[in-house]
């Protein structure tokens, strides 16, 4: 038993994984009442990414082993390794329709590949530090990545070419995480220099930030419908609203800013 470094919900909400230094990946079913989750040991390093395929056919994993595996939801068995990173891969992500796979990790690249095939379909090298996420939009149409020394790289998934570059996108903090909004041309980025930030894909700039957390970022996500999104560090958990017109972001009132220890919450290396 070891920290937790990732946890993943299915789209249905019915089902979880999460990824542990003691290189485990845990599936839960999310019930009521006593439940025995599975363990799966596919891996022999600690393992820092997982998800689950949008059909709850797939969990995906990825290790410090270098590799990302693909797993059974049904029966728990190991699929297949997607292999070709350098160096411990720190994240690895499905697309919505469970066909493509990004990763990126500690050797600076950002990797596309075909589930189906379980190969490399592109390896971009456009990034200069520790790559600490990916992430696909809703339309499958581009990856981002966001760096160690703050760097935001777009690149359109058909093309394979590079759609956009945010160098000191938040100085020089590590950027945590990135999150493209589900429905507009805008994205979402956490560093550990306690703020948020939007862009505005579409003009190409920075629309917003956001303060209020007073410890450095872990995550941030949007919701379904893109009207609020949360964002995490290591003593808060805050929602924030997102009007539809040009008012200001703000953090929602009452109980849905809610605050607590997070235990086992990941942490930048």
């Amino acid at each position: 038993r070891s920290a937790v470094t990732c946890v993943a919900a299915s789209s249905s909400g019915a089902r979880a994984v999460t990824a542990s230094l003691d290189a485990s990946v845990v599936v839960w079913s999310i019930q009521a009442g006593k439940q025995t989750p599975t363990t799966l040991k596919m891996h022999y390093s600690p393992v820092r990414t997982c998800d689950i395929s949008g059909d709850e056919r797939l969990i995906l994993s990825g290790s410090d082993d270098k590799l990302v595996k693909l797993s059974s939801f049904a029966d728990r068995k190991f699929i297949a390794s997607l292999a070709g990173h350098t160096n411990w891969v720190r994240s690895a992500v499905f697309a919505c329709s469970g066909s493509l796979v990004a990763s990126g990790g500690d050797d600076r690249t950002t990797r596309l590949w075909d589930v189906e095939r379980h190969e490399a379909i592109r390896t971009w090298y456009d990034c200069s530090h520790s790559v600490n996420r990916v992430c696909f939009d809703a339309q499958e149409s581009s990856v981002a990545a966001c760096t160690h020394d703050s760097t935001i790289n777009i690149w359109d998934v058909r093309s394979h070419m590079l759609r956009q570059h945010y160098s000191s996108a938040h100085g020089s903090s590590p950027i945590v995480q990135v999150a493209f909004h589900p429905r507009r041309d805008l994205l979402l980025s956490a560093s550990t220099d306690k703020s948020l930030r939007i862009w505005d894909l579409r003009a190409g700039r920075l629309r917003s930030t956001l303060t209020g957390h007073k410890y450095p970022l872990h995550a941030c996500c949007w919701d379904t419908d893109g009207d609020h999104f949360m964002s995490c560090d290591s003593e808060v958990v805050h929602i924030w609203s997102f009007p539809s017109s040009g008012r200001q972001c703000r953090a929602a009132a009452g109980p849905a800013v809610g605050s607590g220890p997070l235990r086992g919450a990941p942490r930048p290396a």
